[in-house]
């Protein structure tokens, strides 16, 4: 993804995108539609590597795997690259380390949340500045229960009951 250069030009708008979203949609057959509501909203989609896999692992969910190569394939959708600890994206993976509350190396290791965290910690990441950031995940207060840190630059809020 390219950085603007221009200082008093509007936010881009992203969305940092959840595997639960990703295969539900999929596996009810409405990638388009998901994709469709994001984009009519003005979000570019950004689905890290690490959600990918995620995705792919739960292969028996319906119309999942043939929905999620249209998703993959979308002008729309962007796969950012997997992270690692010594990515040139070291703000990315500093937010990751710190929402889990550990150190780098085992903040990509521990594979429980970590596509939830890899999120949160590239929209905490590209928040601000150039980027204006949504995480579009499922369960806002499953997710923030499993972070030590709150992202104080993203604005999150859960849906009514």
């Amino acid at each position: 993804m390219s950085r603007r250069t221009t200082a008093d030009a509007d936010p881009r708008r992203i969305s940092v995108v959840d595997a639960v979203c990703c295969v539900y949609f999929c596996a009810a057959g409405k990638s388009g539609l998901f994709i469709s509501i994001l984009s009519r909203l003005g979000l570019e989609i950004l689905i890290p590597e690490e959600v990918e896999r995620e995705v792919l692992g739960k292969r028996s969910y319906g119309q999942l795997s043939v929905h999620w190569r249209r998703m993959k394939a979308s002008d729309r959708v962007q796969i950012l690259p997997l992270l690692t600890v010594d990515d040139r994206r070291a703000d990315v993976v500093a937010c990751v380390a710190r929402v889990r509350d550990t150190s780098v190396t085992l903040a990509l290791s521990a594979r429980k949340d970590l596509g939830e965290a890899v999120v949160v910690g590239h929209a905490q990441a590209l928040s601000g500045g150039e980027y204006l950031a949504t995480l579009v995940v499922d369960e806002y207060i499953h997710l923030m229960a499993g972070i030590r840190e709150v992202p104080s630059n993203l604005a999150c809020s859960s849906p009514p009951d």
